[in-house]
């Protein structure tokens, strides 16, 4: 089972969600050999599409998504202090679910994907190589 969205009615999400295929990006610097990324042509989630991965009471939470907004404060990025302080005060569920940080972070602009391995330096893109690997 893929990722599922927790909504109440379409119009909770519209305009919040856009989808695109994905493409490897091959050896541009600073990318994973093998990463994937979000290709270039993004369009908005319709409703059909949203009904498709609307979690029910069966979805397992470890795949529901929540989209959900709240005002931040401009914070430098490199006030961590400030940045772990103001995620931990946050609620967005309002309640509904004990909020858990798992932690916070700040990432540079204008690249295909943010996730960055650590032990080499470049972004590995949307999934890992040895997940791919073991999905196939």
């Amino acid at each position: 089972m893929g990722p599922r969205l927790v909504f109440d009615t379409f119009d909770d999400i519209r305009g919040r969600c856009d989808i695109t295929p994905v493409r490897p990006l091959g050896s541009e610097p600073g990318y994973d050999d093998d990463a994937i990324v979000p290709g270039d042509d993004w369009t908005p989630l319709t409703a059909d599409e949203a009904e498709q991965h609307r979690a029910d009471d069966s979805t397992p939470d470890s795949v529901r998504i929540e989209l959900v907004r709240h005002p931040l404060p401009d914070l430098d990025p490199d006030d961590v202090a400030g940045r772990l302080e103001t995620a931990a005060r946050l609620d967005p569920l309002k309640g509904r679910r004990p909020p858990a940080l798992l932690g916070c972070t700040a990432s540079p602009a204008n690249w295909a994907t943010t996730t960055e391995d650590t032990a080499t330096g470049r972004r590995i893109g949307l999934v890992a190589a040895g997940h791919r690997a073991r999905a196939a």
